[in-house]
Formats: structure tokens, C-alpha cells, sequence
């Protein structure tokens, strides 16, 4: 009976993606992605954390998103980058007790600018432009601009001024105009921060269990360097992400207050998913 009942959910969750599937014919993915993500909708989600231990243990590859000629909708549950780790649980948490055609919707909305995608410029490639597109459109709520202690100005330029670090870029030297755009609207924004020095192992009073966690970098042209969700351990606030160190999706067994203690990182943006 266990058997047959294992086949017909398999049945059913395929039906499922073959649905989804003729709903956004620009979507990329495997059979093995798409069970996986009916798999986690259909658990029990109190937050995106729920969906990201879901994830623990997967390896962790840069660039999933890039190497094809045509922008798509990319849906990779195998390999994750920190970006891709955190889109992921929020489009699944948001797609709790729904179908795999509302995840693909929830992850476009997330990844591109008002939910359309419209070549690789479309895609929210800096931090500051994925906060405040989707804080506009009502998915996420920046909690740092309430309890946030200091403040700085945005200053974007390292995608066009280090183009030679993107394939795409590279082979399409006409997108660099585009990038520049959108480096232009969204410099000079001020933004509210939480140092780091102020952030204890213990946590705040105000970040919870699956917030988004943004660590600001101090590298010029570049706003942040790395995204994870908060979870708390034994009392104390740790990261959950994807890790290049590690090369896998873990818990950091540090504090996030000690693992952001380094000179390249000014402090964190804390998000709250709607």
C-alpha cells in the first residue's frame, strides 16, 4: 500500500508540473527540481526557513543562473548560490498548500523587475534593486529601515566596471549600457542599516526566525556580498545559507554576529517576507 500510495503522490506532483509547465513555457527545469519543490510546498511552512532546512546539505554552485543566450526562468533545486538558496525558499514558503505553476510565479516576481523578464537586465542582480523592487511590490518588508541605527548612501558600479567577471556581459557587450541603467537608479539611495557592531550572538528582540538576512560589503561599487536567513540555535543567531566555504546549504555553526565580524562588512539589512 506504501508503494502505491508513493507512486500516485509521484503521479499527482508531475501532473502537477506539466501543468505549470504549459503556463510558463520560458521556465527551465528538471523533473527532479519540480517534485522536490511540490514536495516542499505541500510540507508543513511556518517560514522560509522551514524550506531552506528542507534544502540543508545540497551543494552549493555559483552562476546557475547564467550561460544561456535567451533570459529564461531558471528553477535549479540541485545546485544553489546564496541568491538562488534564498529566492528559493521564499517562493516556496510563499507557495505553501499551492501548486508548482504559483512557485514559478512567486520566483519570477522575486528574481525580475515587477515580475517581467525582459533579457538579462530584467534580472534584480544587486541586492538594493531586489529590496526596494520587492518591497514596492509589497513581497518583502525591510525591517532595518525601522530598526536600523545607521544610514549610507548606495553607490552601484562593479557589475559595469568589472563586465569581465560576466560571461554574459562578456558576449553581449551591449547589455552594459542596461546595467549601468539600473546601476544609476538605484545609487545614492539612503538606506538604513544595522551595524555590525551592534549585532550580538544573542540576537535582537526584532529578528525572527526565517528573516533575510543582507551582509553589506564595503567592496567599492558593490552593496552586498552575501544573503542567508536567520535561524536561531540555542539562543543564539546563526545564518542559514548557502556557503561557498562549505560548498553546501548549512546552518553556520558561528553566530552570525561573529561571522560578520570582518573588515570587508560594514553590518546587515534584515527583511521580513509578507
Amino acid at each position: 500500500m506504501k508503494i502505491k500510495r508513493n507512486l500516485y503522490v509521484a503521479a499527482l506532483l508531475l501532473g502537477l508540473t506539466t501543468t505549470a509547465y504549459s503556463q510558463h513555457a520560458s521556465a527551465a527545469y528538471t523533473s527532479n527540481d519540480s517534485i522536490l519543490a511540490c514536495k516542499i510546498i505541500q510540507s508543513d511552512l511556518q517560514s522560509p526557513a522551514d524550506a531552506g532546512k528542507a534544502l540543508k546539505g545540497l551543494p552549493y554552485v555559483a552562476h546557475t543562473l547564467e550561460g544561456n543566450k535567451q533570459e529564461q526562468l531558471i528553477i535549479n533545486l540541485r545546485e544553489l548560490d546564496c541568491t538562488t538558496f534564498v529566492e528559493n525558499c521564499i517562493a516556496l514558503y510563499k507557495s505553501k498548500g499551492k501548486d508548482f505553476n504559483y512557485y514559478l510565479h512567486e520566483l519570477q516576481s522575486l528574481r525580475y523587475f515587477n515580475g517581467v523578464i525582459n533579457g538579462y537586465s530584467s534580472r534584480k542582480h544587486y541586492m538594493t534593486s531586489w529590496i526596494n523592487d520587492n518591497v514596492s511590490n509589497g513581497l518583502i518588508t525591510d525591517l532595518t529601515q525601522k530598526d536600523g541605527t545607521a544610514s549610507l548612501k548606495t553607490n552601484l558600479q562593479f557589475m559595469s566596471a568589472h563586465s569581465y567577471k560576466y560571461e554574459y556581459l562578456m558576449e553581449n557587450k551591449d547589455s552594459i549600457p542596461h546595467i549601468r541603467q539600473v546601476e544609476k537608479k538605484y545609487s545614492n539611495i539612503t538606506i538604513k542599516y544595522l551595524p555590525k557592531e551592534e549585532l550580538i550572538p544573542a540576537g535582537l528582540p526584532w529578528i525572527k526566525d526565517g528573516d533575510i538576512i543582507a551582509i553589506l560589503t564595503t567592496i567599492k561599487g558593490l552593496d552586498v556580498s552575501h544573503v542567508g536567513i536567520a535561524v536561531y540555535v540555542n539562543g543564539e543567531l546563526h545564518l542559514l545559507h548557502a556557503s561557498s566555504a562549505a560548498k553546501k546549504v548549512i546552518v553556520d555553526s558561528r553566530p552570525l554576529s561573529v561571522q560578520i565580524n570582518k573588515p570587508n562588512c560594514q553590518g546587515i539589512r534584515v527583511l521580513r517576507v509578507n
